[in-house]
């Protein structure tokens, strides 16, 4: 996980940054499910999204959690 933002609702927003072809693939998919599993339990609010961020195109992919 790159960084953890948390809106003015209390819920958080998980983000990893890639470039080239890790944006699209399945493992970094994964990986961010990891990283949310992880990390939930000590939010103090609900995981309410993730994303990969693809640096190279400037663009957020979500990941279904």
């Amino acid at each position: 996980c790159d960084v953890l933002l948390q809106d003015a609702n209390g819920g958080w927003q998980l983000y990893d940054w890639k470039t080239g072809e890790a944006a699209t693939n399945e493992t970094s998919h994964q990986q961010v499910r990891f990283y949310a599993r992880l990390i939930a339990p000590y939010l103090n609010g609900p995981l309410v999204s993730a994303g990969l961020v693809d640096v190279e195109n400037g663009k957020v992919i979500p990941v279904d959690l």
